[in-house]
């Protein structure tokens, strides 16, 4: 069996190439309702990740002062701030990626 070979560089930029997000036709009933609460959505997940990583970076900066178990407890919430960026960010690419696998 061939080994398989792939370009690093193909593969970094299909990983992070752009696509267009599908959405509803117009004569869908609700579909600006629809498209609202999606982006409402999103923006409200990427607040919690900006709340949480203030947060854990204030927990994490105080407890120099005293309690260590505030320093795990604040990189554990900054980690998890960037983690649900990350993650809210990527949400429709992921989506339509694994829509046009599953259609392929």
């Amino acid at each position: 069996m061939p080994a398989l070979t792939m370009n690093p560089a193909l593969f970094v930029s299909s990983i992070f190439a752009q696509v267009d997000p599908v959405t509803p036709s117009k004569d869908f009933p609700g579909a600006d309702l629809l498209a609202n609460m999606l982006q409402w959505g999103m923006y409200l997940s990427l607040a919690l990740s900006v709340g949480s990583i203030i947060y854990g970076g204030g927990s994490w900066t105080w407890s120099k002062w005293g309690n260590s178990g505030y320093a795990v407890s604040g990189k554990s919430w900054v980690l998890g701030g960037i983690i649900g960026a990350l993650i809210s960010g990527l949400a429709v690419t992921m989506v339509n990626r694994l829509f046009s696998a599953a259609g392929a």
